[in-house]
């Protein structure tokens, strides 16, 4: 057995759930050239997995204080979007609630609505 393919066909599903691509769906990112926002989904969707939510939220914010790109704005949705899926008790287990969810919507809307 080839443990060089083996590991990387792993990485391969680990990163197709990460960022829930299907079967012959790829994306290479080539991380010399990757942006922040190449990267940002990558990491939120890995804090999600680890139920760090509030880091989670904390990176994103810091992230649309730099760079509030439409872009960026669908990564945050798409942040959200996750969050509103996990139950309450699922949020409360990584010190989180809906009614943060609701709160960091609005802060959202806040923040891109005043650089409209």
């Amino acid at each position: 057995m080839n443990i060089e393919k083996l590991i990387t066909e792993l990485g391969k599903n680990i990163g197709k759930t990460l960022m829930k691509k299907k079967e012959g769906s790829t994306e290479v990112i080539n991380l010399k050239d990757a942006t922040s926002s190449d990267l940002l989904p990558i990491i939120l969707k890995g804090l999600i997995l680890k139920k760090s939510y509030n880091k989670a939220e904390n990176i994103l914010f810091q992230e649309l204080k730099n760079n509030t790109s439409q872009e960026n704005y669908k990564i945050a949705l798409d942040f959200y979007d996750s969050l509103m899926e996990k139950s309450e008790e699922e949020l409360n287990q990584g010190d989180f609630s809906k009614e943060e969810v609701f709160q960091g919507l609005k802060d959202l809307e806040l923040l891109f609505n005043k650089k409209a």
